[in-house]
């Protein structure tokens, strides 16, 4: 489905990826160490940042987001990933 979080804070929340087989190089395609614009699968835009997770995954794209409301700069110590 299509979450949107409204609360996320930096340095103090995880997005929580174990069990989906997705690996911050999935998310982080540009290779710069933060989710932007210049990712295949993350759009940032008027303050927000859209993780297209199922297109990530090898899915069909806008049918699993994440919308994260006043977030950018996403980095990998804001995920936990894993099994």
């Amino acid at each position: 489905g299509n979450d949107t979080i409204t609360d996320f804070r930096k340095r103090s929340d995880d997005i929580d990826l174990r069990g989906t087989g997705l690996a911050w190089a999935d998310l982080d395609s540009s290779g710069n160490g933060r989710l932007d614009d210049a990712d295949a699968f993350v759009s940032v835009t008027r303050g927000r940042t859209i993780l297209d997770l199922g297109a990530a995954a090898g899915d069909a794209a806008g049918f699993n987001t994440v919308t994260l409301l006043n977030v950018t700069g996403l980095t990998e110590g804001d995920f936990l990933f894993g099994p």
